[in-house]
């Protein structure tokens, strides 16, 4: 889950902006093209996600990965962000919740 996450995080931080038409290097070694991940061996934008081996790739990866990605499962990479999305503002709402009564309860004390 964890690197899903960061993952998900890169993505958040770097959308696409057009006023940047650089590619870029990360401390991890991903690359970005305007704002979007590309795939190291394809210089392809990573779309889908790869259950399996839990990184993200790209289409050809996904389609010709050959033994690489052979009989794993995918996802699209913005289902994933979504679910994602949907966990942290539940726990978001649960911490929130929890913060309150912990408040409550030190005031009465």
């Amino acid at each position: 889950m964890k690197e899903i996450t960061e993952h998900i995080d890169i993505l958040a931080r770097n959308a696409p902006d057009t006023s940047r038409s650089e590619t870029e290097a990360l401390p991890d070694g991903t690359i970005l093209k305007n704002g979007s991940e590309i795939c190291k061996e394809h210089g392809a934008k990573l779309d889908y996600y790869c259950q399996t081996c839990k990184i993200p790739i790209c289409s050809d990866c996904a389609m010709f990965g050959g033994d690489k990605h052979k009989d794993h499962k995918f996802l699209r990479l913005g289902e994933v962000y979504e679910k994602h999305c949907d966990v942290i503002k539940k726990e978001a709402q649960g911490l929130k919740k929890r913060l309150k009564e912990l408040t409550k309860h030190m005031n009465d004390v």
